[in-house]
């Protein structure tokens, strides 16, 4: 197996905790060079449908006996662990917001439109963005991951947790009863 249940297992783990992740796959030199593409694509298949969150995470091939790729891993945890700890300004992440929501608007809710007024990323360690929006009640689970993914894709977060979370301003116009 590609990936056994228990290190899919260990995978989902680090995921929930919100840690960054980096598979190694050791014992590279005993796969025939011809079907080395053929197995590092099948455990890129594995990962996007077990673990679509970790999906884009780096995968290292190595060979501890024979010292191959072993240089790599470092610079690649420490590549995560910058990505995870990372910061985006709030002005260069409601730039891009104004953009998706132009292309891509959240879908209304009751004929009512949701407006989202601005994104903030809240904290690092796992980073966590917050969305302050008109009706937060009313953006479905699928627009969210459409906005997961357009933020991992944009701002380099393959294979980092991170967390969005959805506010809705208090309506001054509402009248207490």
């Amino acid at each position: 197996a590609l990936f056994g249940a228990d290190d899919l297992s260990i995978a989902r783990r680090v995921l929930e905790e919100g840690r960054s992740l980096v598979l190694v796959a050791n014992k590279w030199d005993a796969i025939r060079e011809e079907e080395r593409e053929f197995v590092h694509l099948g455990m890129r298949r594995v990962l996007h449908q077990a673990l679509s969150q970790a999906k884009d995470a780096p995968i290292l091939t190595l060979s501890a006996r024979d010292g191959d790729g072993v240089g790599a891993l470092v610079p690649a945890i420490v590549r995560q662990y910058e990505r995870w700890s990372g910061r985006i300004k709030t002005s260069v992440l409601n730039q891009w917001m104004r953009e998706i929501a132009r292309f891509h608007p959240p879908p209304s809710y009751q004929g009512q439109p949701v407006t989202i007024r601005f994104i903030s990323q809240v904290s690092t360690r796992p980073p966590t963005f917050v969305l302050m929006c008109s009706r937060a009640y009313a953006v479905n689970d699928s627009y969210v991951n459409f906005l997961r993914n357009a933020l991992r894709e944009e701002f380099g977060l393959q294979g980092v947790p991170f967390r969005i979370l959805l506010r809705q301003g208090r309506n001054p116009f509402h009248t207490k009863q």
